[in-house]
C-alpha cells in the first residue's frame, strides 16, 4: 500500500510540474490565449490578451459600453 502512495505522489508531482511549464509557456508567449468554460465565462487570459484589451479599452467601450478589462 505504501508503494502505491509513493507512485501516486510522484505522479501528482510530475503532473504539477507539467502544468507549471504549460502555464509559464502561455504567459511567456506574445500570442493571445484566452479560455472560456461551457457557459462562456472567461476562465483564463494570458498577459498578451490582457495587454490587448487594455490597449484597446476605449475602442471596445464604443461597442460594449460596460466593458472594463479586469487586470
Amino acid at each position: 500500500m505504501g508503494m502505491f502512495n509513493i507512485f501516486n505522489n510522484d505522479t501528482i508531482k510530475a503532473q504539477q510540474l507539467q502544468m507549471h511549464r504549460i502555464e509559464q509557456s502561455l504567459e511567456a508567449t506574445t500570442c493571445c490565449v484566452m479560455m472560456a468554460d461551457a457557459d462562456r465565462n472567461i476562465i483564463y487570459a494570458n498577459t498578451a490578451v490582457q495587454k490587448l484589451l487594455k490597449d484597446n479599452e476605449a475602442e471596445l467601450q464604443r461597442f460594449y459600453r460596460p466593458f472594463q478589462p479586469a487586470i
